[in-house]
């Protein structure tokens, strides 16, 4: 179990160091491996849906063949600087909800017997509430939302109905995934909290991944004032159709014709 141990400890240690020389490339660099795994965990999740009658190599092998690598490619640069993001509210928290500022707090207001325990407890209660109603409306709102839209090709003027049509539903996932999860992070030894918050980072970019794909896609404008819902077996079938050949159309109507000229003469 010990010899199990070393290789992590020492994973653990030089990825604590080398954050400590260069903490915004490494930051950086941690956020696009992350988002790029949890994408591809979403793609592999819709496709085990889509097709869950093929054996595991079958569907290892259709996995491969329908991946989206331009997906992956902008979710995982949007994880290079989200999670500079995201650091920066975890430094701002971490001063503006220390221990002494809520100590300080919990004194002025007259309570003079605080344990350790429940100053701790009170922490983390503020720093979850915090990130749940501040923090993640702000980045979903201002840099989650507007920047998948952007970079599925859709125009800035669609931003607006995207926040609107997503923000709520990511922070109902949000609350699903993180409050249990964020109260086990701030408890846990310290040596363990960055390897528990990147497993579950990767478990929620995987959720993110599916929104984020879905930013500005199968909507068209109705007018300047709200998009409406494309359907896309509509949309299928139209391409079809767009892409039948002439010539067939005209055989066909050739068809048609010569039809309705012997039924002409029987009569």
């Amino acid at each position: 179990m010990v010899d199990i141990l070393v290789p992590i400890q020492i994973v653990t240690q030089t990825y604590s160091s080398t954050l400590l020389e260069h903490p915004f490339l490494i930051k950086a660099a941690t956020g696009f491996f992350l988002c790029g795994l949890g994408d591809v965990l979403a793609q592999f999740r819709s496709l085990q849906q889509s097709s869950s009658a093929l054996q595991g190599q079958q569907q290892a092998k259709l996995f491969f063949d329908r991946m989206d690598w331009m997906r992956l490619a902008r979710f995982a640069v949007k994880g290079f600087f989200g999670t500079c993001i995201w650091a920066l509210w975890y430094d701002m928290s971490d001063c503006i909800l220390s221990e002494e500022h809520i100590l300080s707090l919990l004194l002025s207001l007259g309570f003079n017997d605080i344990r350790d325990a429940l100053l701790n407890a009170l922490r983390t209660v503020f720093l979850v509430l915090a990130e749940q109603f501040v923090t993640c409306p702000i980045i979903y709102g201002l840099w989650e939302i507007p920047t998948s839209t952007l970079l599925n090709g859709a125009p800035a003027s669609r931003i607006k109905y995207e926040v609107k049509d997503k923000l709520l539903d990511m922070l109902f996932e949000n609350a699903k995934v993180w409050t249990f999860a964020n109260i086990l992070i701030y408890n846990v030894p310290l040596q363990y909290r960055t390897g528990l918050a990147n497993i579950m980072d990767v478990i929620w970019q995987s959720i993110v991944s599916d929104f984020a794909a879905k930013c500005g896609k199968n909507i068209e404008m109705v007018g300047d004032d709200e998009p409406k819902e494309v359907d896309e077996e509509m949309v299928v079938v139209t391409r079809e159709m767009v892409s039948v050949p002439r010539t067939s159309v005209v055989v066909t109507s050739i068809e048609e014709q010569t039809q309705t000229a012997n039924y002409a003469e029987v009569t």
